[in-house]
């Protein structure tokens, strides 16, 4: 199927941590943006038709919500291959 994209969520218990793990098969993302994707005003998304950007605020607001949670937030991507975000809570915490 053409342009058969997915998002898949994972939640699993590992030691004292409850991990999320957020991926899809898009188009990855180069390696000098992923020390600023959490950075308020990033963004790769826009609307196709007005050619206007997406605000940045979305992955800012879920490390915000992460930290207050006292766990930590990674992001691996490989180009043409997809991105996975993984999500680590402590069990105590939730």
């Amino acid at each position: 199927i053409e342009n058969s994209g997915y998002i898949n969520v994972v939640q699993s218990t590992v030691e004292d941590n409850i991990i999320f793990v957020v991926s899809d098969n898009g188009c990855g993302m180069d390696e000098k943006d992923l020390s600023v994707v959490f950075e308020p005003g990033y963004s790769t998304s826009f609307d196709k038709e007005t050619g206007n950007m997406s605000t940045g605020i979305g992955l800012t607001h879920v490390r915000n919500i992460v930290d207050q949670f006292g766990g930590k937030i990674e992001v691996r991507s490989t180009k043409k291959l997809g991105t996975s975000f993984y999500i680590y809570i402590p069990k105590d915490n939730i």
